[in-house]
């Protein structure tokens, strides 16, 4: 059967806005399905303590570092599906989320980071040693 061949686990047929549309689901893991709300943002500077730096990620680093810039800033944008836990997600897609309350751990060739989802709703967040953490809009492609 072809479905098995290409590891199709499941199919629905489903009424759509888009008829004749097809919505891939990858699968996910649990704890990127549900959880708690979070009080403050300190998962998403936890996360990000965690995520920049992986090794996968070094090209990065490098690109920052050959800039010479003095000020060195990474923008992390998730799509809506991606391997960020559950409270990170919901930060950045629940409308005035709460801001960290903690700095980010990142490597030295990172002065400040910015991180959004692709999500329509929510905010975006920047963190900066001078002014902490703050959020900023996003603005809809026209």
């Amino acid at each position: 059967m072809l479905a098995g061949q290409l590891s199709i686990m499941q199919a629905l047929q489903v009424t759509t806005d888009y008829p004749g549309s097809i919505y891939v689901m990858p699968p996910e893991r649990l704890s990127e399905m549900g959880g708690y709300s979070p009080i403050t943002g300190d998962s998403l500077a936890m996360w990000l303590s965690e995520w920049v730096p992986d090794p996968s990620r070094a090209d990065n680093l490098r690109k920052l570092t050959r800039s010479g810039a003095s000020e060195r800033h990474l923008f992390v944008l998730l799509p809506g599906f991606n391997s960020a836990p559950f409270a990170v997600n919901d930060l950045l897609m629940a409308p005035n989320a709460p801001l960290p309350t903690v700095a980010p751990t990142l490597p030295a060739e990172i002065t400040q980071v910015w991180t959004m989802s692709t999500w329509s709703s929510g905010d975006g967040f920047r963190w900066s040693p001078e002014t902490g953490w703050a959020r900023f809009a996003k603005i809809a492609p026209q």
